[in-house]
């Protein structure tokens, strides 16, 4: 591919990528067609431009962009949103609950890029917010709810680098002393875990990383219609998620 080291202003010095690959995506026998670069892990787009009157110069970069994917883009919100999809099976799983409410209902409140990625569902009751996720034919409680909002943000990475994702969850109870706890579901040995930390008075929500890590942060509960429909709003931040020697912990700011 070109080298556009110094070729004119505002053009990428690429000499420190160590992969680089240009595509052609058009062809054409109009003035310009556009390149895709591969340089390491970014991708760029630059439309070129053909001058037939200089002879030096004959095709020169127009204009270029940096391509970030969807995915990466980060919100401040994590909603909730409960439909009745896969409830009967779920239900068929769950003949002995019994969550204390006699109008309980269950809604499937995975979101629909979990759905597409993994094998999970999770499920929350609409007066109780008892909270499960159903994974391979198999119901899993996912914390605690009495007195509180159950699970309040679900979010899937690959920490241990096992090559399938475990589902991270946060949520909160108590009718006394609210407090929310985070924790996750290991697909590995097929077990739930619950980090040691709480925060009290008041609920936590995860926040995907750029990097495929996931954060903690303090969330405000707000339009909400119900415990299975909400949105948190995420505030300060709390903790990183980390694997590091063989265990999945909390990081805080001031951890070293």
């Amino acid at each position: 591919m070109p080298n556009m080291k110094g070729a004119s202003i505002n053009v990428p010095n690429i000499s420190g990528y160590k992969e680089r690959y240009q595509y052609k995506l058009t062809h054409s026998a109009v003035d310009s067609d556009y390149r895709l670069y591969l340089l390491d892990d970014e991708l760029w787009l630059a439309k070129m431009h053909k001058d037939n009157v200089n002879t030096l110069k004959s095709e020169y970069v127009w204009s270029i962009y940096k391509i970030s994917k969807l995915n990466e883009v980060m919100t401040e919100n994590t909603t909730i949103t409960g439909t009745q999809e896969g409830v009967d099976a779920f239900l068929a799983l769950q003949q002995d609950f019994k969550s204390g409410y006699d109008t309980d209902k269950p809604y499937n409140i995975t979101p629909e890029s979990m759905k597409e990625n993994s094998e999970y569902q999770i499920f929350k009751y609409d007066q109780s917010c008892a909270s499960f996720l159903l994974y391979k034919g198999e119901a899993y409680p996912l914390g605690q709810w009495f007195g509180g909002f159950g699970v309040t943000s679900i979010a899937l990475s690959d920490l241990d680098s096992s090559g399938e994702s475990e589902l991270y969850f946060t949520y909160s109870f108590g009718s006394g002393i609210h407090r929310s706890l985070a924790g996750y579901f290991d697909p590995g040995t097929k077990q739930v875990h619950t980090f040691d930390y709480a925060y009290f008075g008041g609920d936590m929500a995860l926040m995907p990383n750029r990097d495929g890590t996931l954060s903690l942060y303090a969330a405000k509960i707000s339009s909400s219609a119900g415990f299975v429909n909400f949105t948190a709003e995420r505030t300060d931040f709390i903790a990183d998620i980390i694997y590091a020697k063989g265990q999945t912990t909390l990081k805080a700011a001031t951890d070293e």
